[in-house]
């Protein structure tokens, strides 16, 4: 994603491009680089006991996203406001497609690297054919960039988790593409506030609305907690592990949140717009630049108060999966755009441009190089000067094999797929945009197919050799029901599982009988010894019961 904007004789025939900063795309890098360094803290540099450093490294990881997000808003409306606001139904449709051949091609090179490497399909070809129903049910999400929008539990797993590898980094790239469908009407909106003391006032008020209403969420999130475990069953809840629950998906995961780092981001840009044709004098240099030392240094301050355990401060422990950071990217941001002083030119340095113009690579590949470099690494060393500068030398090595082969991939799959994906748009200025639906059609066919190769598996109850087999669930026997009316349902949330907890909801079943308490019926068999059981939960099932079926080794099946 190169950061340019229109010059100001373009922006009135509705140019998406123009001049570059380059010291916002040598953020972009810094952004990738906090991810990196995240990951590694728990791949690369294990130390037992824990290192406290080691626990610091960790918390990047939101800091790395917060940047992201508020950067992407920053170079989305500074690149595109006038494309999507004055050219109507076809600047939009041009607006997307920059940006689905900007990030297609590579998400779908580390998708179908995930699938033919990762564990579902291997259990499918070894012999469990139960195994692929967590691909084919997961696809359809990651195929339209949705898989962040839904909270979707798998057994153990949430949507965003359940392919693991590389690709469970792509919840960005779902909420993102959630940010690009709400631009639209963000642009309209911010275009709106033209006087920068009228953009500050409005930047002032959505931090203060926005992180209040984030932190109240925050401040219920037990009884958040307690909805979804009875929606979605334990998986759900924070009890089961905070990383797989329904509230951590909803403040860190979901764009229904992030937005509000996004939207600042534009707010940020519209503000460096309105000031970009006035000189910089003096006496703004210096403060400029003072606002950049403070952007800079809040950022551990601010990392220290979240998640210090005996300094910590509630209000920026509420906003810690989502906007505690976003005022103090968006300063730096600003500052770094307007200004010239020694980090806005250390930003712009032609290898810091160049890594950051790899950024993208660099995120979706660099887990999988963090893991492959910590497979030989069995049990955590002491936390000893010479251990130190052992892992240390590892993380170093790297992350330089990381950005060495990111640039790589920048070079020889994003710049060629990009230029060959916008070039189906337009030949030669003339626009031919039915050449590129169809090509941007292919992920929503593909889509169906993985929805109808899933109800031809579930037909199959053959197939699972191992755990759970379902043979038939009833909602509303009492009732006259007809007989299986929910054994897709149930197939498709237990199937070759050991146990699973399965909430009987009306609104997901249907009602098959109004006006009668209908009971749940379920007849399953644990394989591979086809031991059958059955479950008989009494009316009102469908208002939450909760049908355990369980295979597990010792447990005593249940009546």
């Amino acid at each position: 994603m190169n950061i340019s904007t229109p010059a100001s004789s373009q922006e009135t025939r509705g140019s998406a491009r123009g001049g570059d900063i380059p010291a916002l795309t040598g953020l972009r890098f810094f952004a990738a680089l906090a991810v990196v360094l995240a990951h590694s803290s728990f791949t690369i540099l294990q130390f037992n006991p824990p290192s406290a450093v080691t626990g610091w490294m960790e918390r990047l990881g939101p800091f790395g996203m917060t940047l992201f997000f508020v950067l992407s808003g920053f170079v989305i409306h500074y690149n595109y406001r006038y494309l999507v606001t004055t050219q109507g139904g076809a600047g939009f449709r041009t607006f997307l497609w920059a940006r689905f051949a900007r990030l297609y091609p590579l998400f779908l090179l580390m998708l179908g690297f995930d699938i033919l490497f990762g564990n579902p399909l291997y259990d499918f070809v070894a012999g469990d054919a139960a195994a692929i129903a967590i691909i084919l049910r997961a696809l359809p999400y990651y195929l339209l960039f949705m898989q962040s929008w839904f909270y979707v539990p798998f057994d153990n797993r949430s949507l965003v988790d359940v392919l693991g590898g590389n690709i469970s980094l792509s919840w960005s790239i779902s909420t993102e593409w959630f940010f690009y469908l709400a631009y639209p009407l963000i642009a309209w909106l911010v275009l709106r506030a033209r006087r920068p003391v009228i953009i500050l006032a409005v930047m002032l008020v959505w931090s203060l609305v926005w992180g209040g209403m984030a932190s109240a969420l925050d401040a219920g999130a037990l009884v958040v907690d307690a909805w979804a475990v009875g929606h979605y069953g334990a998986i759900a809840g924070l009890t089961a592990g905070a990383a797989e629950s329904f509230i951590h998906w909803l403040e860190y995961y979901s764009p229904y949140l992030r937005i509000g780092e996004f939207i600042l981001g534009c707010l940020t840009a519209q503000l460096y717009l309105q000031q970009r044709d006035r000189a910089v004098r003096a006496r703004e240099q210096a403060i400029g630049m003072f606002l950049l030392a403070i952007g800079v240094v809040s950022v551990p301050l601010f990392i220290f108060f979240t998640w210090s355990p005996t300094h910590r401060l509630s209000l920026l422990s509420s906003l810690r999966d989502n906007y505690a950071l976003a005022p103090s990217v968006a300063l730096i941001l600003f500052s770094a755009a307007r200004y010239d002083n020694s980090i806005s030119r250390l930003l712009r340095g032609h290898r810091l441009v160049a890594l950051g113009e790899a950024s993208y690579s660099i995120y979706l590949l660099h887990f999988m190089i963090l893991t492959l470099s910590s497979a030989y690494v069995t049990q955590a060393l002491p936390a000893t000067a010479p251990y130190v500068v052992y892992l240390v030398v590892r993380l170093v090595f790297a992350v330089s094999l990381i950005c060495l082969f990111s640039l790589g991939l920048h070079a020889v799959v994003e710049v060629p797929s990009r230029r060959w994906l916008r070039g189906l748009w337009s030949a030669g200025g003339a626009p031919r945009p039915a050449m590129a639906m169809s090509v941007a059609l292919m992920p929503a066919i593909a889509a169906l197919v993985c929805v109808v190769a899933q109800t031809y598996h579930f037909g199959e109850q053959s197939t699972v050799v191992a755990g759970i087999r379902v043979v038939s669930a009833t909602y509303g026997t009492n009732c006259g029901a007809t007989h299986g009316n929910a054994t897709r349902a149930l197939m498709y949330a237990c199937n070759s599982s050991k146990t699973c907890d399965y909430v009987v909801d009306v609104t997901k079943l249907g009602d098959p009988a109004g006006g009668c308490a209908k009971d749940f019926k379920v007849e399953y068999a644990c394989m591979p010894g086809d031991v059958p059981q059955q479950i008989t939960l009494p009316g009102e099932a469908g208002l939450g019961s909760h049908a355990v079926l369980s295979c597990a080794t010792g447990t005593t099946p249940p009546p």
